[in-house]
């Protein structure tokens, strides 16, 4: 992918300033790495492992279980207790802008709908 832009703005194909372009890019991108992410799973589960077997099929019998209410602290118990301990955290914040998100009408937007990111 990073190949394939860097001969697009070559081309002069690909804008770097360009918002739209940004966030077209960033769509794609998402989608590749969704499809690489599934894949790269899928593989690793039905991969042999040597003495063991097939993750797949040593995996079967072993799924999620439900743990008992209060046997993990809560999202802001854990934080106070990280903070307590002299750990630092970030507070959460958007990334860049969605230059679509006043224009839900816009074709780019129903392209970003298909490919999963609308």
């Amino acid at each position: 992918m990073k190949y394939a832009l860097i001969e697009m703005v070559d081309r002069g194909d690909f804008d770097v300033l360009n918002p739209f372009h940004l966030f077209a890019s960033s769509t794609v991108g998402c989608a590749v790495v969704c499809i690489a992410m599934k894949r790269f799973v899928e593989t690793w589960n039905n991969h042999s492992i040597p003495r063991r077997g097939v993750p797949l099929h040593f995996l079967a019998g072993r799924g999620n279980y439900e743990l008992p209410a209060g046997a993990m602290l809560s999202a802001e118990a854990a934080v106070a207790m990280y903070t307590a301990q002299g750990g630092n955290l970030v507070d959460e914040s958007t990334f860049g802008e969605d230059p679509l998100r006043d224009d839900p009408g816009d074709e780019r937007r129903a392209l970003c709908d298909v490919l999963g990111r609308g």
